[in-house]
Parts: C-alpha cells; structure tokens; sequence
C-alpha cells in the first residue's frame, strides 16, 4: 500500500501540466540534508532546543517535546556534528582520530563527545561544564549524587574500575567521586566509548 501511494505521489510530482507523466533520468541523484535545528520555538520565547542523553542515542527537545532524533547505528557524523555546535556549544571541537577499539573516533565539544564508528554515532559521553546541565529523561546527569541516583534507579550498581567508581543504570553507565551517598557522578555516558573495547 505504501509502495503504490509513493508511486502516485511520484508519478504525480513529475508531471507535466499536460497530464503525460514526465520520467526522470536515471543518472538522477537526490541527495537528503537534514535541516538545521531552530533555534527558537516562537521567535523572542527564548525558549531553545536542549540535548536529552538516551541509552541508545540521543534526543533534542524543544518545549518538551521531540524534534529529531539521533540513534546509534543510523545517525552520519555530519548530522551529529551539526547538532552538537547548535546544541552543547561553540568552542573549538576536539578530535580523536582513533579511540578504543575497531575504527573509532571521538568528536567533542565543550567536555560532551560523541563516539563515531564508520562515520555513524554509537556513542555519546558528558563529562559536565559548569552552566550546562544535560540528562536523561529520568534526570540522570554529572554533578547528581550517588544518592539520588540510586532514588532515580534503585538497581543502580557501583563497582570499582580502572578510571574510579563506575556505575551502571541498564545502558546508562558513568563514574562517581567516590562511593558514599553524596559522591557526584562526574561523567555519564552510553554506547561505546573510547576507554572501553
């Protein structure tokens, strides 16, 4: 059904006023840019887009409801590319050519990187910057205490690793301060990373 509806719509959109359908050249290339984010919901709100951190992506918001999102596996680094200088911030980018395992990179923004592998996201990591606050749906974000966290998800699971207490939220994973109720996470990240294989 929606094969023969796009066709209509085609054929319907390459005809001339004439009524005979006018075919398109085969060596036609259609090239898809996604548009640019707004940056406003109504002109003079104030109101901006915001990054939402997703265990399997990642999400932007504007007045609380979804514009676009970016999952793993699918999104171009040029798309996420993009969203990041609109979104997190406007200094300079970081690039690691090569991180962990397989053909990784990292491309990061303001303490927030995003890990590519073939050129598509399969993972993200915020390591906090003072006057941004980016979480998950749930409120899981650096600079929350072990505590509310373990309010937040109380399977929460802490244990020791290489680069401090780690902690681990289903596909939500991160590192604390410590291990005591009022240690803070002070990175958060999902997917692959680059300091793990």
């Amino acid at each position: 059904m929606i094969r023969v509806l796009l066709l209509a719509v085609l054929v319907a959109g390459c005809s001339s006023g004439s009524g005979t359908p006018q075919a398109v050249p085969s060596s036609s290339t259609i090239t898809v840019v996604p548009a640019p984010l707004p940056t406003e919901s109504t002109p003079g709100s104030g109101s901006k887009p915001t990054l939402l951190l997703q265990p399997d992506g990642l999400g932007v918001y504007l007045d609380g409801s979804p514009i676009r999102q970016y999952p793993f596996g699918t999104t171009t680094a040029d798309e996420i590319k993009g969203a990041l200088r609109q979104l997190v911030g406007s200094s300079p980018p970081q690039v690691l050519a090569h991180c962990g395992s397989g053909n990784r990179s990292s491309y990061a923004v303001d303490r927030f990187a995003v890990v590519l592998d073939g050129g598509k996201l399969v993972g993200w990591e915020d390591q906090g910057k003072p006057g941004r606050t980016l979480t998950t749906a749930d409120g899981i974000g650096v600079g929350i205490t072990l505590a509310t966290l373990e309010g937040i998800e109380p399977t929460t699971t802490v244990a020791p690793s290489k680069l401090g207490p780690e902690f681990t939220d289903g596909d939500i994973k991160g590192f604390l301060t410590g291990t005591d109720d009022t240690s803070q996470v002070r990175t958060v990240f999902a997917g692959k990373s680059c300091f793990e294989d």
